[in-house]
């Protein structure tokens, strides 16, 4: 989850108004961000080591390797990084957004076994770097457009 505070002072009536539209359209945009940018950099050689995935059994990895010729995590077939990648469903309030995506059910499933990747929770990771920067780029959007509607309010008055 990816947190970002705005505070706005002495802003006039019209901002107030604006702001819940504003922030509910940019958390949307935040979301979609992650799904385009980020979320296919779990299907990548250096996954593991980026976002700290649970390491897999040895002789899964050399089956994997053999019989499909890759090592990419999260992805076997290829059907998983089809199915997150193509299309996600982002819907929000003024306070939250989220990108829902449609995977298979064995990726929400309980685990079977103790030692088995929570796979979900590895396919939604993200690294402090890439949540500061959805942040970064959540509070200068937001700060701009109320600003635009302050000096818009200002002059149209």
């Amino acid at each position: 989850m990816i947190r970002a505070r705005i505070q706005y002072r002495g802003g006039p009536r019209e901002v107030a108004k604006e702001f819940t539209a504003i922030r509910k359209r940019e958390l949307a945009l935040v979301a979609q961000r992650w799904h385009r940018e980020i979320l296919p950099h779990h299907f990548t050689t250096t996954a593991m080591a980026r976002y700290g995935y649970q390491p897999r059994d040895k002789w899964y990895s050399i089956r994997k390797a053999k019989k499909k010729g890759h090592t990419r995590p999260l992805e076997w077939s290829g059907a998983l990084k089809g199915m997150v990648t193509r299309m996600a469903r982002i819907s929000g309030t003024g306070k939250s957004a989220r990108a829902s995506l449609t995977g298979p059910r064995y990726l929400y499933a309980y685990r079977k076994a103790e030692g088995q990747p929570d796979k979900a929770a590895e396919l939604t990771a993200t690294t402090l770097q890439e949540a500061q920067s959805l942040g970064r780029q959540f509070r200068h959007r937001v700060a701009r457009q109320l600003n635009a509607v302050q000096t818009t309010s200002k002059h149209g008055s």
